[in-house]
């Protein structure tokens, strides 16, 4: 450990070398930063001889009265518009999709290893514009939207297999659990005849 001096108020202090402290407490670097502090007489004592100069010249008196730092630049309503419309955000948006990283074209496995496409037109879409991959081949095969009642069940209960072949289509949740409870009976069934 290294001893340090505070610039605020002078008390001496231990730290590592590879933490680079200035400072003895969070309080005197929120004084430094704020330029709220004004070094008492016996503070003053304590600093080193460096430091009483600094805050003699006002280099210690923190980012206050300082110029913001776009102080000055100003856009021409022309420039404003070219540069925040919403048609060019919308468009840099779609052209930076495929470059992003973790952007694997728009197809995730989501929990329950059900397939997710990004489909951001979609009227049921969730919040980050992802649809289920077996809803919009359901849709695609009977010509229009499902609405939120219905249900497709994955006949091989793979979530992940989304060919056509292995969804059926229930008109509501209820029809959906049914089935599921017919095939529970049918599987005890068969075990109680073996």
């Amino acid at each position: 450990m290294i001893k340090y001096q505070c610039k605020i108020c002078g008390i001496e202090f231990l730290a590592y070398p590879c933490q680079h402290r200035q400072y003895c407490s969070k309080q005197c670097k929120g004084k430094a930063r704020t330029g709220t502090y004004k070094p008492t007489k016996k503070t003053k004592k304590k600093m080193s001889n460096s430091l009483k100069i600094a805050w003699a010249d006002g280099r210690m008196k923190g980012n206050k009265g300082m110029p913001s730092w776009n102080k000055g630049k100003k856009y021409t309503k022309e420039q404003y518009e070219k540069i925040f419309s919403k048609e060019l955000r919308a468009k840099k948006s779609k052209a930076l999709k495929g470059n992003m990283y973790g952007w694997k074209g728009g197809r995730i496995k989501a929990s329950g290893g059900y397939i997710l496409i990004y489909n951001s037109a979609h009227p049921f879409a969730n919040s980050k514009k992802y649809v289920c991959e077996h809803r919009l081949i359901m849709e695609q095969k009977i010509g229009r939207y499902l609405t939120p009642i219905e249900k497709v069940h994955h006949i091989d209960f793979n979530s992940s297999n989304n060919y056509i072949d292995n969804l059926h289509l229930f008109s509501n949740a209820n029809e959906h659990s049914n089935y599921h409870k017919f095939l529970r009976n049918c599987v005890k069934e068969t075990l109680l005849f073996k």
